[in-house]
């Protein structure tokens, strides 16, 4: 395997200072973003813009995707908390539901990581259509001086 001038980290953050600057922009224009940029200061030594790449950076979003996303995730978040010493006193949870319109998948054998759609309760009074319901998970603590 050769070796990697910009690793999958350089890459993320790559991805997240390019995102700042240009958030609907194809990765293919990173060189271009990154041309009159500190990319040795910014991403690593020895990284040069022409090294940005959508070549590099599709890989990396590969290779996150092979990783597992929501595990990445999970674990950058915890070792942000433990960096800012955040230890949450309190917790919020909430739901919200879509409708969508097509074919649901109810009837289908589960699948690990797939979206179940299924007819049920609408807050949109529309018990004909097919539901989605999303709930997120908020932590919080209070800063007291």
């Amino acid at each position: 395997m050769a070796k990697r001038t910009v690793s999958v980290g350089q890459a993320v953050k790559a991805m997240i200072l390019n995102g700042l600057g240009f958030a609907n922009r194809a990765l293919y224009l990173s060189q271009i973003f990154f041309k009159d940029k500190p990319t040795e200061r910014l991403i690593g030594a020895g990284i040069q813009p022409e090294h940005i790449n959508d070549d590099i950076l599709g890989r990396a979003l590969d290779t996150i995707f092979y990783y597992n996303p929501s595990k990445l995730f999970l674990q950058c978040a915890i070792k942000a908390m433990n960096i800012l010493k955040f230890n949450p006193h309190c917790a919020r949870l909430d739901s919200t539901s879509f409708h969508t319109n097509g074919k649901h998948n109810s009837h289908d054998e589960e699948q690990e990581g797939v979206i179940r759609i299924t007819k049920g309760y609408s807050r949109d009074h529309r018990p004909d259509l097919n539901q989605l319901i999303l709930q997120l998970f908020m932590a919080s603590t209070l800063f007291l001086k």
